[in-house]
């Protein structure tokens, strides 16, 4: 079982790796010396090492790292954020939200081309915790300096697959058979590269000093492919600006769907369950884009049902106001992490319907919404959280408690400073123990 985060249950134990790392435990033992208020944190320079910033490449990684760097550099610390740019702002820094952001070229698929420059900017910051919540090829060299420079770093898993071995080599097997010709033939190149990838990643992430997942999956599969132990690291979101009362979501009738239209993301199946669902009062709007596709209708030619509105990809501000109205947040993928949709749903009080998808048992263990097995059965959920105003407010508003509790940007970095804090303690600690303990040999 994957340890969580409860500052209430803290105690150390040993890591071949680290020195210490934190474990959580059904039994209190003594914590003055691991947690500490917010003010008494020692101030740090961290650096956000990733391959894109949300402003040009939306990602739930992205949206996370930059909430945590804004969180970070308002709490006082000296916050950087390392990206590669897709508009051309090579060697370009600039500061936003206290965060100095710093941006490299983008090499494209021949990731390790960059890989000197992006180390070359890590020297020039030279922050006391490197930090990435992704992997890519930048994985090893972010791995590389630390090693060489002796400095903290912290990787972040993001996905149930990441934890794979030969994780880029798998993905580009799986797109050959939908190749054209002439994709095909260069394939061969293509699994060369991905497989560079692989190998510069995992032997980064054998460098990282601190570890973090998102649910139970991530933590087993971490464990079983490469020996590593990891502690929990929920997703979290500012809380919204706007208020809207669950009465005024209740009768809009939105039914929302937000996310990339790939594979994995199955939108075809929210189509199928608009067109079940004959109410016209019910509004079923539809979020997201793919890369390639100029238009829904290119993606899903004629197959739009009537009741469907699809906005197409919008600004990360644009979508959140339709979470501010959504009565009900609706996800068909077959796997996930913790998404950003469900904590931005949650945090406003708005019940999520999956088909299957569950991380953690958060739906099931607290109510915050339904995972069914079918449409059929996501269709009556449907009907049922809609039935009755007065249940769904009272609903509503303990979602909407419960998160604040839980997901909110400041809950996540409280849990982050006082893991890394006492994983650095732990190591003095024993190194303290050992000059100690040579002391009294001699």
């Amino acid at each position: 079982m994957q340890s969580v985060l409860n500052p209430e249950r803290m105690t150390k134990i040993t890591d071949s790796r680290l020195g210490a790392v934190l474990k959580y435990e059904g039994m209190k033992t003594k914590t003055s010396a691991f947690l500490m208020v917010e003010h008494e944190l020692p101030t740090m320079t961290f650096c956000f090492a990733m391959d894109f910033h949300y402003t040009e490449r939306i990602g739930g990684a992205e949206v996370q790292a930059w909430l945590l760097a804004k969180e970070l550099a308002r709490r006082g610390h000296e916050v950087h954020y390392l990206a590669q740019s897709l508009r051309g702002k090579a060697e370009v820094t600039e500061s936003r939200d206290g965060v100095h952001l710093h941006w490299v070229r983008n090499p494209g698929y021949l990731q390790w081309r960059n890989g000197l420059r992006y180390y070359r900017a890590l020297k020039r910051i030279n922050p006391d915790l490197l930090i990435q919540r992704t992997t890519s090829f930048n994985t090893g060299v972010i791995g590389f300096y630390a090693r060489k420079h002796r400095k903290q770093f912290a990787w972040i898993c993001t996905d149930n697959d990441i934890p794979a071995r030969w994780f880029f080599a798998r993905k580009e097997i799986r797109t050959i058979p939908a190749k054209n010709l002439l994709g095909k033939l260069k394939s061969p190149l293509l699994l060369v590269n991905a497989i560079v990838h692989d190998l510069a990643r995992d032997w980064g992430m054998k460098q990282a000093s601190h570890i973090f997942t998102q649910n139970d999956e991530q933590f087993s599969r971490l464990f079983s492919n490469y020996k590593r132990s990891s502690l929990r690291m929920p997703s979290g979101h500012e809380l919204p600006e706007v208020r809207i009362l669950p009465q005024q979501r209740f009768h809009g009738k939105t039914i929302l769907w937000v996310g990339n239209l790939g594979s994995n993301k199955r939108p075809e199946k929210y189509l199928q369950l608009a067109r079940m669902m004959k109410r016209r009062e019910w509004k079923f709007v539809m979020i997201g884009g793919r890369e390639g596709a100029n238009s829904f209708d290119e993606f899903f030619a004629k197959s739009r049902p009537e009741n469907l509105l699809w906005l197409g990809e919008l600004s990360f501000q644009d979508t959140a106001a339709w979470f501010d109205r959504a009565a009900i947040l609706i996800n068909t993928s077959e796997s996930e992490g913790l998404p950003n949709t469900f904590i931005q749903a949650w945090l406003r009080g708005v019940p999520v319907v999956t088909l299957g998808v569950d991380p953690n048992q958060h739906i099931k263990k607290n109510d915050l919404g339904r995972t069914e097995s079918n449409l059929q059965a996501m269709a009556n959920a449907l009907h049922e959280l809609l039935a009755d105003e007065a249940r769904y407010c009272r609903m509503s508003e303990r979602i909407a408690a419960f998160a604040s509790r839980q997901f909110t940007i400041t809950t996540v970095a409280d849990h982050f400073l006082k893991a890394i804090h006492a994983s650095k303690t732990a190591a003095q600690s024993r190194l303290a123990d050992t000059h100690s303990q040579l002391a009294c040999a001699s």
